[in-house]
């Protein structure tokens, strides 16, 4: 009894406090994560065989770091560490980076400053995702926790990238807190947001056409709307100008993209050459979200999650769209709100059983030293 009481109080006391059950879940979930990733090497998976070295299998065990700091990761770290020096570093944007490098002044080792600068990055974002749902929740008028949105996120099959050193959880941070600052009339500071989401990955400029939509679709104009339009699109200017500066052309990045086996060949093949079996699952997730937001949350929502959806397949390659999903919150909270008035509870347990299985399957491979887009 003493227990239940404990517990009770606790969780009435942290349904008043917010912020502080925002970072206790963000702490909870990068626990769990990092848990998982290190210790599901363990186990012996030999598929696809050929595209890495099982380390299990040789009956070994990844140091720490190694077993969270692979792919991606390294180049942001180098990056950091060493500045932009080959043309397939083109690719990669610098805000990420450079929030390693100055946390790495703090603590003095690359592989940790990734990810420390990755956590905090999350704790900030839970927080300020958590006052963006619940502000679209009540201007709709719609009864249902904030926590089930989080809820989905946290159980999508590759939610474990927000707890490494990639760019997922910062641009999660800056890309919600551009369209929580702008749906609360703080167009400066959208902005300034969305500036810093398009200085992070190239998503961030397609703020741009939810802010645009918006002012388009609004009965009443206000050109200070606009602002944050102008944001969206000069991170990424000011990107383009240093590629100039240090490669002497302002498209850089599209040609380190080539170099990663992108935006060359035929289209359909890539297409077809990239269709991986998980994709099986997130396909049919992203036309139940899109459909979801057209739905609940309106045109300036849906074009925006659409144009988020369509800029990395514009590369030729369906590689790293269930990655780029986990920022396009609008999709999680149109999710969330029809998992909320669904009826049909095999349909939900269904949809909760699968991301759980394919979130198991994704790092267990991931662990294991394979690729997982």
């Amino acid at each position: 009894m003493g227990a239940s009481r404990f517990f009770a109080r606790l969780f009435v006391y942290l349904a008043k406090h917010y912020v502080l059950a925002c970072v206790l879940a963000a702490v909870a979930f990068i626990a769990v994560m990092v848990g998982l990733l290190e210790y599901t090497d363990v186990l012996v998976y030999s598929f696809l065989p050929n595209d890495a070295v099982n380390v299990a299998s040789k009956g070994l065990h990844q140091p720490f770091l190694q077993s969270l700091v692979q792919y991606d990761s390294g180049h942001y770290l180098r990056i950091a560490q060493n500045g932009y020096q080959q043309l397939p570093d083109a690719a990669f944007l610098p805000l990420f980076p450079l929030s390693v490098l100055y946390v790495e002044r703090i603590i003095a080792s690359y592989g940790w400053a990734g990810l420390v600068a990755a956590w905090l990055a999350l704790g900030a974002a839970v927080v300020v995702l958590y006052k963006w749902v619940e502000f679209e929740l009540r201007e709709r008028g719609i009864r249902m926790t904030p926590w089930l949105t989080l809820g989905l996120l946290a159980i999508f099959p590759t939610a474990f990238y927000l707890a490494i050193p990639y760019t997922e959880s910062l641009f999660l941070l800056v890309n919600v807190s551009a369209l929580y600052a702008y749906r609360r009339g703080n167009y400066g500071l959208a902005a300034v947001c969305a500036a810093l989401a398009s200085l992070t990955k190239y998503q961030g400029a397609v703020l741009a056409v939810f802010f645009a939509a918006d002012y388009w679709f609004s009965q009443k104009r206000d050109w200070q709307k606009l602002l944050p339009v102008a944001g969206a699109l000069s991170g990424l200017g000011v990107y383009m100008t240093f590629l100039h500066a240090n490669y002497g052309s302002f498209f850089e990045f599209l040609r380190a993209q080539k170099e990663w086996g992108r935006l060359h060949g035929s289209p359909l093949k890539n297409f077809a050459e990239s269709f991986r079996v998980e994709y099986l699952w997130f396909l049919p997730v992203l036309a139940a979200g899109l459909r979801a937001v057209y739905k609940y949350l309106g045109k300036a929502y849906f074009w925006y999650t659409l144009a988020f959806v369509l800029l990395p397949l514009s590369s030729g390659r369906l590689d790293g769209l269930s990655r780029y999903m986990l920022s396009a919150v609008p999709l999680f909270l149109g999710l969330a709100i029809a998992y909320h008035n669904s009826r049909n509870g095999l349909l939900k347990t269904a949809y909760t059983g699968g991301s759980l299985f394919v979130a198991a399957w994704l790092i267990m491979l991931f662990a294991n030293g394979y690729i997982v887009q």
